[in-house]
C-alpha cells in the first residue's frame, strides 16, 4: 500500500512538474524575454532620440553662431570707426547694414559698435549698459593679447534686461589700415529666441554648457546647482548625451528622464512574476483535484500490481470508473490467475527436475569413489595383504554410509566420521605422508548438511596435492556465525595452475559440466540446487604453497 501511494504521489509529481515545467516555464520565460526586449528596444530608442535631440540643438546653436560670426567678421572689415563716428552718411550706410544682418540672424539679436576706449559708437541697444561695454573691451584686449584669432571672439555673457536676457556674446576686433585695433564690434545673442530652438525638442531638457560645465543656457532650472554648474544626475534615472562644438568649447547636454520608464519596469516585472507565481498555484491545485480523479483506476491498478510483487496472485478487485484502465486492471488480473497456475505446474516440474538431477549427482559420487578405493586396495594387496584387509573393511562401512538412500541430509558429526574413515583409508595407503586435522566449531555437530559433501573436496587435495610433493597436510575446520556455516579445508600441496584455477572456477558458474572437474562441480552444483546461488564453493590456490577450498552453506538444525 506505502509503495502504491509512492508511485501514486510520483505520477501526481511528474504531472504538476510537467504541467509547470513544459507550460507556465517556457511561456514564462518567453514573456520575461519579450517583456525585457521590448524595455531594452525602448531605452535603445530613447537613448538613440536624445543623442538626435542633442545634435540637433547643437546643430542648430553650431549654424546660428557660424551665421553670426560670418557677419561678424564681414561687418569688422567694413566698418571704419572715425566715419562711423563723423560721417553721417557713412553712419547710415552701416546702420543699415547691421540691421540687415541681425534680421537675417532672425533672432533679433543686440549689436554693439565701440571704439578701443570703450565709447559706443553705434548699437541696438534700448537699455542703460552701464559699465558693461568697458568690461568688455577690458576682457577682449586680453584675449587678443593672447594670439590674433582666425575667428570670432565668443564668451559667454550673463546680463539681465527688462524682458530678455544675453547669455553669449560674439565679436570681432576692428582694425585700421595699420593693423592697430580701433574697436570692436559685437553680437548679443538673447536668451528667448534661442529658448524657443530648445522649445522644439520632445522631452528632452537641454543644458548648453562652457567646457567647465557653466551653464549658458538651459530649458530646466532644476538640473543645475546653485552656483550655475551642470548638476550630477542618477544614471539609473536619466539619461545623458553629450555634444561638443566650436572646437569643444560649448557642450550640448541632452537629459532625459527615464525614472518613470524605470519604475513602470519594475512594477510590470513584479506583476509578471506574481502573476506567473499564481498561475503556478492554480495549476498545481488544478493538478491535484484532477488527478485525484484520473488516479482512481491507476491506484487500483497499482495496487493489484504491488500486492502481486507480494506474491498475492489471487485477486478480484472491481474497478469504480469505467476507462482503459479497467481493461487493464482485468486482463492483469487474468494474467495473475494463469501465472499462478502456471506457478504450480512449473513448481512440481523443477522440484521432480531437480530431485531427479540430485540423485544423478550422487550417483555419480559413488562409482568415482569407488574406483579409486579398489585401485588402492588392488595396489596395496600386492605388498600388504593385512594392511589390503583392513581396507576392505573400512570401504564396506564408507560404501554402507554412501549408498544408504534413505539419508540425504546428515548431522555433522556423522559425515565428520564417515571423513574420519575415508582419511584412515588413506593413511593406510600413503603412510606418514600424509596427515590431517579436523576442527568442529562447539555447537555446530549437530547442524545438519548434504551427504558426501566434505569427502569429494578431500579426495580431491589428495589426488592433486601428492604430484610433487612427498609430504602433505589437510586441514579440515567447521564454523559458523550467524549468518551461515562454513566448511573450510586447506592443504599445502602443489598447488592448481593459474589457467586450470581459471577454468575450475568458470566450471563452477554454469549448470553443464564440460571438464573433467567431477568432484567439486558436483558439490558446487548440489548446494545450489538445494539452497540457492547464495551457497556453494570458493577456491584459493597458489602454484607451489597449496589450496583453499571454502564452502559456504546454510544453518539448518536438527528438526528444523
Amino acid at each position: 500500500m506505502e509503495q502504491t501511494m509512492k508511485v501514486s504521489s510520483l505520477y501526481r509529481k511528474e504531472l504538476k512538474r510537467s504541467l509547470i515545467g513544459f507550460g507556465i516555464i517556457p511561456v514564462a520565460i518567453i514573456l520575461l524575454l519579450f517583456y525585457n526586449l521590448f524595455f531594452v528596444i525602448s531605452y535603445q530608442i530613447l537613448n538613440e532620440n536624445t543623442y538626435n535631440e542633442g545634435k540637433k540643438v547643437g546643430d542648430e546653436l553650431l549654424l546660428k553662431f557660424s551665421q553670426i560670426s560670418a557677419q561678424s567678421v564681414n561687418l569688422a572689415k567694413e566698418i571704419d570707426i572715425n566715419k562711423l563716428e563723423f560721417n553721417s552718411s557713412y553712419r547710415q550706410e552701416m546702420y543699415g547694414k547691421l540691421y540687415n544682418a541681425v534680421n537675417e540672424q532672425k533672432l533679433n539679436s543686440l549689436f554693439s559698435v565701440i571704439n578701443a576706449e570703450g565709447d559706443v559708437i553705434a548699437t541696438n541697444w534700448i537699455e542703460e549698459q552701464d559699465d558693461t561695454h568697458k568690461n568688455a573691451i577690458w576682457y577682449l584686449n586680453k584675449r587678443l593679447k593672447k594670439g590674433n584669432p582666425s575667428g570670432s571672439l565668443m564668451y559667454p555673457n550673463r546680463q539681465l534686461l527688462k524682458n530678455d536676457r544675453v547669455f553669449y556674446n560674439i565679436a570681432n576686433a576692428i582694425y585700421d589700415e595699420q593693423g592697430q585695433v580701433t574697436g570692436y564690434i559685437i553680437f548679443n545673442l538673447l536668451e528667448n529666441k534661442f529658448r524657443q530652438q530648445m522649445n522644439n525638442v520632445h522631452y528632452t531638457d537641454i543644458v548648453i554648457s562652457d567646457q567647465f560645465e557653466n551653464s549658458i543656457l538651459t530649458s530646466n532650472e532644476m538640473l543645475l546647482t546653485q552656483a550655475g554648474k551642470l548638476r550630477a544626475v542618477d544614471e539609473h534615472s536619466y539619461i545623458t548625451k553629450q555634444i561638443k562644438i566650436l572646437n569643444e568649447t560649448i557642450e550640448v547636454h541632452a537629459i532625459l528622464y527615464i525614472g518613470l520608464l524605470t519604475k513602470i519596469y519594475k512594477i510590470g516585472l513584479v506583476t509578471l512574476i506574481s502573476m506567473f507565481l499564481l498561475i503556478t498555484i492554480g495549476t498545481i491545485f488544478f493538478a491535484n483535484h484532477s488527478t485525484r480523479k484520473k488516479m482512481q483506476s491507476i491506484d487500483q491498478l497499482l495496487k493489484i500490481i504491488t500486492r502481486a510483487k507480494r506474491g498475492h496472485f489471487n485477486q478480484k478487485v472491481k474497478f469504480e470508473k469505467e476507462d482503459e484502465f479497467q481493461v487493464i486492471g482485468e486482463y492483469v488480473q487474468q494474467l495473475l490467475q494463469d501465472i499462478v497456475r502456471l506457478m504450480k505446474e512449473n513448481n512440481e516440474s523443477i522440484k521432480r527436475s531437480a530431485q531427479a538431477e540430485l540423485k544423478q549427482l550422487e550417483t555419480q559420487i559413488d562409482p568415482h569413489f569407488l574406483f579409486n578405493t579398489l585401485e588402492n586396495i588392488r595396489y596395496i594387496t600386492k605388498t600388504d595383504p593385512g594392511k589390503a584387509e583392513r581396507l576392505i573393511v573400512i570401504l564396506s562401512n564408507l560404501l554402507r554410509y554412501s549408498i544408504n538412500n534413505g539419508m540425504q541430509f546428515n548431522r555433522i558429526e556423522a559425515d565428520i566420521n564417515y571423513l574420519r574413515d575415508y582419511l584412515t583409508l588413506q593413511q593406510i595407503r600413503f603412510g606418514d605422508a600424509l596427515d590431517y586435522s579436523i576442527s568442529v566449531q562447539e555447537g555446530t555437530e549437530r547442524y545438519l548438511l548434504p551427504k558426501l559433501i566434505i569427502q569429494p573436496l578431500v579426495e580431491n587435495s589428495i589426488k592433486y596435492g601428492f604430484q610433487s610433493k612427498a609430504d602433505l597436510k589437510i586441514d579440515i575446520v567447521i564454523k559458523s556465525n550467524k549468518k551461515a556455516m562454513y566448511v573450510i579445508i586447506r592443504d599445502n600441496g602443489e598447488g592448481i595452475e593459474k589457467e586450470r584455477l581459471k577454468e575450475l572456477k568458470d566450471s563452477l558458474l554454469v549448470e553443464e559440466n564440460e571438464t573433467n572437474h567431477i568432484g567439486i562441480h558436483n558439490v558446487n552444483r548440489r548446494i545450489q540446487l538445494l539452497y540457492g546461488k547464495r551457497y556453494g564453493l570458493r577456491i584459493f590456490s597458489e602454484e607451489g604453497i597449496g589450496t583453499l577450498v571454502i564452502v559456504r552453506l546454510p544453518i539448518i538444525k536438527e528438526g528444523s
